[in-house]
């Protein structure tokens, strides 16, 4: 999320699903790369640990960079 002159966090989760630690954080933020206005972005993640809790694989979801004019708030 660089370039981003501003940002927050709005939700973020962690937990684990059959073995697998589960990541999931939701941010709002405002970019002149993006245009004008705030825009939503989400990511889930899946990662699978060795013995010392290290990631040794990971599995990445976003929904890419959403309008909040165009599809509404976060």
């Amino acid at each position: 999320f660089g370039n981003t002159q501003d940002y927050e966090v709005v939700d973020a989760t962690v937990g684990e699903v059959g073995g697998r630690l589960y990541l999931r954080w939701r941010l709002r933020l405002q970019a002149v790369r993006l245009g004008e206005g705030w825009f939503t972005v989400e990511q889930q993640a899946y990662a699978d640990t060795d013995d010392t809790g290290r990631i040794v694989r990971l599995d990445l979801l976003c929904t890419g960079y959403r309008s909040e004019d165009q599809y509404g708030g976060h």
